[in-house]
């Protein structure tokens, strides 16, 4: 598993290259269904991850495509 880090952003672990886990999420918003672990306003620890089709412009101008993010689930 690998930590990505965007200074300024957030941080994400990388599951696999179809699949992204978003850690924090607190500069900019995702414009699609997503469930953090970190800020689950449901208060579960279950993530659970739907396919996105989105372009996030983060504050910086930078850009993550995260249009292959799978369907997942993780139990932590």
């Amino acid at each position: 598993m690998n930590v990505v880090s965007i200074p300024g952003s957030e941080e994400f672990e990388v599951l696999s290259p179809s699949c992204i886990e978003i850690v924090q999420c607190r500069n900019f918003n995702i414009n699609a269904t997503v469930y953090s672990r970190a800020q689950n306003p449901w208060g579960s620890l279950s993530v659970k991850w739907v396919y996105v089709e989105v372009l996030t412009l983060l504050p910086e101008g930078d850009m993550i495509d995260l249009t292959s993010a799978l369907a997942s689930e993780q139990t932590s």
